[in-house]
This record gives structure tokens, sequence and C-alpha cells, in this order.
């Protein structure tokens, strides 16, 4: 895939690859805030096109922009909007650029890059971040075509690999950890904590 010779593609994230779960909850965007959020990158100058991925492990802001938008602006943005030290927020996020934010959405929608390698959830989650940046407009033909590609390419990861063999996500996994340690759970009483989308595959799955 080439990008738009007018468009520079970057990316701004943090993960588990970098950050532990404190830090990435510290960084990560309250529901309630995700469309104030938008409106001030679509401040940014230079900012042409942006794409917010916010979930439970990861908070990665993808975005198409003229050669005078630096991505450290992007960084300051967010830690001004999360109320944190621009140097926290350097130390605990991953910047990307060109074809390297190509080959690292291709990872994470594949879930090559997820914690539990395979797991099934992320590609959901990504889908529906795009559709929500579509709808608002704030997608064009630079992130449309990078993620509807990164969407064939892990519809072919799971179909030619054993990548998600038994479908694997952190609800069934901690469901079957529970069930060699107790043996029979509808026999136990069962605390979930959350309120997410993990703990209520998890319930469902008991």
């Amino acid at each position: 895939m080439t990008t738009s010779p007018d468009s520079s593609l970057f990316l701004l994230g943090t993960s588990h690859q970098v950050a532990n779960l404190n830090e990435r909850e510290s960084i990560a965007l309250p529901t309630d805030s995700i469309d104030s959020f938008y409106r001030g990158l679509q401040a940014l100058d230079g900012l042409k096109e942006c794409l917010v991925l916010n979930t439970c492990n990861r908070t990665e802001i993808y975005g198409a922009a003229e050669d005078n938008l630096k991505i450290e602006v992007v960084a300051n943005y967010l830690a001004e909007f999360r109320d944190l030290d621009p140097e926290f927020i350097s130390q605990k996020t991953y910047r990307r650029a060109g074809p390297e934010v190509v080959r690292h959405l291709f990872e994470v929608a594949s879930g090559i890059d997820s914690q539990m390698v395979g797991e099934t959830e992320i590609l959901g989650q990504l889908k529906k971040a795009y559709d929500d940046a579509s709808e608002r407009a704030y997608t064009g033909k630079v992130l449309n075509r990078l993620f509807q590609k990164s969407f064939q390419a892990a519809k072919w990861a799971r179909t030619n690999t054993g990548i998600s063999r038994g479908q694997v996500n952190l609800g069934n996994v901690l469901c079957e950890l529970a069930r060699r340690i107790f043996g029979q759970v509808d026999q136990c009483r069962l605390l979930v904590v959350g309120a997410g989308e993990v703990a209520e595959g998890a319930s469902g799955s008991f």
C-alpha cells in the first residue's frame, strides 16, 4: 500500500508494549470525552485526517497530515487533554510514520500485536473506531484505504494461518483457567470485576 504524496501518515499510541495498566489507564480517553478530543485534534493546524482507537489495552491516534504538522504537536495535545506531563507521554507512547504505520496496523488488526496473540476482540474494536471516525467525516482517502486494507489483512491471517484457532479472547481464557482451578464452576460463587467488554464476555462464558 502507498500513501498519498500530499499526506504524511503518522501514529501516536500506547499499549502493553510500552506501558503498564495504570499508565495506560491514565492515557486512555474517557468515553464521554471522545467528542471534545476529536474537536481538538481537528483544530491542529495541518491535520487532514484522524482516527482514534481507544480500548482497555491501547490508545492510538492515526493521522494523515501536511508536512508542517509534527507528531510532537499531537503528543503535546494528548498530554494537555489528559493533564499529564509531556515527558510521561514521551516515555509511555510509541511513534510511527509512513510504512511503519501500515505494518503496525496490520499487526494490530491481525492480533499479532495483542497482549494475548491471536485474540479476536481487537478487530471489532478497530472496525468500530473506523466507523466512528468515518461517520464524523474525519477520515479520508488515506485512512479509508489504510483501514480497509488492514481489515483484509486480518481476514487473510485468520483464514490462512492458525493465529486465531479456538477463537482466542481474554474472556475465554479466563473461563478456561477458572475451570482448571475450580472444576465445575457452576458450583462456585464468582465475582467478575469490571463492566467492560472483557468482563461482559467472561460473564457470558461461564
